[in-house]
């Protein structure tokens, strides 16, 4: 949606949602807490969303969850 001229991506899901420390540290790349994973994915997003003045936010969805929301500027 669109919100104080900037378009807002957000993608939530059911999971077990992003630990404390991950919350404050923000996206660090080759951190993950999948068994499996590279730790790569949000840090490239958080690359690309940079390139465009824009934000990522990370946060916890109650009562469980995590929500990944993309801030790009409109010009």
């Amino acid at each position: 949606g669109l919100q104080d001229n900037c378009l807002i991506i957000s993608v939530c899901d059911d999971g077990p949602g992003f630990p404390p420390d991950m919350l404050q540290e923000r996206v660090n790349p080759f951190r993950s807490n999948r068994s499996n994973g590279t730790g790569l994915g949000l840090s490239m997003v958080q690359r690309f969303v940079r390139n465009y003045e824009g934000r990522l936010e990370l946060r916890n969805h109650e009562p469980h969850g995590a929500c990944v929301s993309l801030r790009l500027k409109c010009r």
